[in-house]
């Protein structure tokens, strides 16, 4: 007797090769759809050789540079080509920080800005930015030139980070000093105790900023200038680094702004908040060229990271103080909190980004 057909071997192989082939099908339609979905989303090749050809018909020193929405696919290298025919440095007048602040435009005459599909049709800038005109590129993606209305920067804390004096807090009350070697504090330590400025992520984004962290539990970890220029107003920015938010232990990071002897600006960070805060503080006449000091402090360090940036702005023509005498000394302990603080409402926490 002859043996059966193998039709279930024979079934199974079908199935098989159509499983395959229905497989095969659906990783082009997967692939034809994500090329599909970036060229949505992203600007090609041509529109943005034309967006760096259009700007670097009218580039000029003292022009500052913005890609908005922030996208990994902005092809820099063809503006990088563009500022070294013009004799500049793309990296120092290119801005990271996504949506666009005025505070890190300061410095720059013009803004160009480069934005993809329909980010242009709501991108805008506040006063005293002003539009000087906007070009279509094409594929969605648009020019924009902006008069950004120059300076009011007296004095950036940031850019003369070397000339601070940092201060640690010892358990018995006395203060340490760390020293500058380089381009940041050494405080003898281990890196993360270190003072620096530069690009940190820090509210959702990238900015430049000076990096702090405390290094006692309790104690504080000051940063002083001495007599910088006279000015009517001290703002700044601060925030938590994006691995201080990520992180449970410690506590919350608290600062505190002295302009003398008076406080004029006091914060508490909680651990989970990302934002990057903007404060700004009058000065009193009395007070043109007195020391400034930034006190930061947290009861548990652990992974407690900031970043903050602060400037003195509108300049007076005021002298600084004939002597020591007549600035008030900076006291080593932190007092009661005083009347004249000004403290942001502490935020609401969210949740930790992962």
């Amino acid at each position: 007797m002859s043996a059966a057909p193998a039709r279930p071997s024979r079934l199974f192989a079908t199935l098989g090769a159509f499983a395959g082939l229905c497989l095969l099908v659906g990783s082009a339609v997967w692939v034809i759809r994500e090329r599909a979905h970036r060229a949505a989303v992203e600007p090609d090749d041509r529109s943005l050789a034309a967006a760096a050809a259009t700007i670097g018909a009218d580039l000029r020193d003292g022009d500052g540079l913005v890609f908005s929405p922030g996208w990994a696919a902005g092809q820099r290298w063809r503006f990088v080509q563009v500022w070294r025919k013009h004799g500049l440095d793309l990296d120092s007048t290119l801005i990271l920080g996504d949506p666009v602040d005025l505070w890190d435009a300061d410095g720059f005459a013009r803004l160009w800005v480069v934005t993809t599909h329909d980010y242009g049709k709501k991108f805008s800038l506040p006063a005293p930015a002003r539009l000087l005109r906007r070009s279509d590129m094409g594929h969605g993606t648009a020019v924009f030139l902006f008069d950004v209305g120059g300076t009011r920067t007296a004095f950036d804390f940031r850019k003369r980070l070397a000339d601070a004096s940092v201060q640690r807090q010892q358990a018995d009350g006395s203060f340490t000093t760390c020293t500058w070697r380089g381009a940041k504090f050494d405080c003898g330590g281990e890196g993360w105790q270190d003072i620096w400025q530069g690009i940190n992520e820090v509210g959702n984004t990238r900015r430049e900023c000076i990096y702090i962290q405390p290094h006692r539990d309790g104690g504080l970890l000051r940063l002083v200038w001495t007599h910088p220029p006279p000015a009517r107003v001290l703002a700044g920015r601060v925030g938590n680094r994006l691995w201080a938010v990520r992180h449970e232990e410690g506590s919350d990071l608290r600062l505190r702004v002295r302009v003398a002897n008076r406080v004029v600006f006091e914060t508490a960070l909680a651990k989970d908040d990302f934002a990057y805060h903007p404060w700004q503080a009058a000065l009193r006449p009395d007070e043109a060229g007195a020391d400034v000091a930034f006190e930061f402090s947290a009861d548990n360090i652990q992974w407690r990271q900031a970043c903050f940036d602060a400037r003195l702005l509108d300049a007076t023509g005021a002298a600084v103080p004939a002597s020591p005498a007549a600035v008030a000394p900076i006291p080593q302990l932190l007092p009661a909190v005083a009347p004249a603080a000004q403290p942001l409402r502490r935020p609401v926490p969210h949740a930790r980004p992962r």
